[in-house]
This record gives structure tokens, sequence and C-alpha cells, in this order.
């Protein structure tokens, strides 16, 4: 066999060789537990267009509701959401 079709056999059996089949690290989030994912619930206001929400320290938290028509409140008492992973309140 020549050097040429030898070095690509060679490289394709290492990575063989080299690659776990089940591997620990498929199985890890790096980011899995560093803060609480955590939803708050709240209710909110037509006119105001604006959300109620109580949060971890039993404080109620005012936060305007985004003005987009899928995200802002429809009807008085509506719930909306508070989600602190991706800092987006979405109003129903």
């Amino acid at each position: 066999m020549q050097f040429s079709t030898i070095i690509p056999l060679f490289v394709a059996a290492m990575g063989v060789v080299a690659t776990p089949v089940n591997s620990p690290a498929q199985e890890l989030d790096a980011r899995g537990n560093l803060f609480p994912r955590l939803e708050y619930w709240g209710k909110c206001t037509k006119a105001e267009n604006r959300c109620k929400y109580k949060n971890d320290k039993g404080k109620d938290v005012l936060q305007n509701c985004p003005k987009f028509d899928n995200k802002k409140c429809t009807k008085d008492g509506n719930s909306c959401k508070w989600d602190s992973a991706s800092k987006a309140l979405t109003c129903y």
C-alpha cells in the first residue's frame, strides 16, 4: 500500500477508537443548574397594557406588556407570564 492510502485509513481508525459510544458529556448540560428557571404568573389589564405578578420575595411587580399583537394584553384579567430565564414577558 502506498503512504497516501494508509494515512486516511489510519486517521479514520483513530477517530473510531477515540470516540466513546456512550459519552457522559452528552448527558450533561453546561448551564443545567446555574440558576433556577422560574415563571411568574400574574394578571394583566388591557387599558394600561400592564402585567402585575408576585416575584419570589412576595413583592408585587408591575411591568408593561410588549406592544406586539401576539404578546399584548387582550382582555382585562387575562394571565401574563414573566420568564426569568429568557427575561421575557408575555401577556395573553
